[in-house]
């Protein structure tokens, strides 16, 4: 996994690409020059990520053309999911630990994990 400079500098360098300005012309004109938010027809019109997890090889499904305005919303809304996700990834960890300690390494072998995550949920409400 890439540091948080590397990943910034990958990042600038394919948007820097001659590939990308030749990507983001093609979308912006087979999408009909406009807004796929707002539908309007607002210039400077960009390429927004939808995920990074093909950066440098997206795929067309992966960008959205959207304006400045909708760029921005749609920033924050994909790091607002990403701050879901990680909160339920630490949520799980817990769990896990918790379970771990209370019934043993191999617990997710025997016992439904949905059930342990109750339990667990119920013993965080009687320790705040």
């Amino acid at each position: 996994m890439r540091d948080g400079a590397s990943w910034r500098a990958a990042y600038r360098e394919r948007i820097d690409s001659f590939a990308w300005r030749g990507k983001r012309m093609r979308l912006i004109t087979e999408r009909g020059g406009v807004c796929e938010r707002c539908g309007r027809r607002r210039r400077p019109l960009h390429l927004h990520h939808k995920t990074y997890e093909r950066l440098g090889r997206e795929r067309d499904s992966d960008l959205e053309v959207v304006c400045v305005s909708c760029h921005r919303k749609a920033d924050a809304e994909r790091a607002a999911k990403g701050a879901r996700r990680s909160s339920t990834a630490r949520h799980n960890a817990r769990i896990d630990g918790w379970a771990s300690r209370k019934y043993g390494e191999d617990w997710a072998d025997y016992l439904d994990r949905a059930e342990v995550a109750d339990e667990f949920d119920e013993w965080l409400e009687t320790t705040d």
